[in-house]
């Protein structure tokens, strides 16, 4: 496959995720957990094509990040699947033994890794000026607002996943439409 075609089909990627993203917080939680950890697995290949489009422009402070959120949602990921598929089928007092043991630590650690991670990718991709600056802004806002609002404010949260599916549908619009450029 040609390199323009990965960016291109990465970019279709990075749309439909950010759709889907927004569409997760409509559903109750039996269909959109199992999505919300699809949208997160789409969200790692789109991640590295925005790496890889940026690399030499970012340079190490983009290899950095890019490693540092890769990391952190794979732990992440880990996390909705036990909330996907294991978490729904135990009582409260199993669930609250599970959250405030190691799983719940190790959640934590993920969760602060990754927006780290979005922080400094967010400045890389701002200082390389490959992708739209407003799509890695909104991006990376995205990723600081729903950690948050999802300890805080429903609303809050909602509005993270609002900005965060804005800038992964504009950095995904960019890789496609730039495909040719990239190579």
């Amino acid at each position: 496959m040609e390199v323009s075609n990965i960016y291109r089909w990465s970019g279709i990627t990075g749309v439909v995720a950010g759709a889907l993203n927004l569409i997760v917080e409509l559903l109750p939680d039996r269909l959109g957990l199992p999505l919300d950890l699809f949208v997160n697995i789409l969200g790692l290949g789109v991640l590295t094509a925005v790496y890889l489009r940026q690399r030499a422009a970012s340079g190490v402070t983009g290899w950095i990040a890019y490693v540092t959120q890769f990391f952190g949602m794979t732990v992440v990921i880990g996390f909705l699947f036990v909330q996907a598929f294991v978490l729904h089928s135990l009582d409260e007092a199993q669930r609250a033994a599970v959250l405030n043991g190691p799983a719940g630590i190790v959640t934590l650690i993920g969760l602060a890794t990754m927006t780290v991670g979005a922080v400094l990718f967010g400045i890389a991709s701002l200082r390389a000026g490959v992708f739209p600056r407003w799509a890695a802004l909104l991006l990376m806002l995205g990723f600081v607002i729903v950690p948050v609002g999802a300890a805080v404010s429903p609303m809050l949260n909602m509005a993270g996943e609002v900005l965060l599916s804005a800038g992964l549908m504009g950095l995904g619009y960019a890789l496609f439409s730039n495909a040719r450029e990239a190579v």
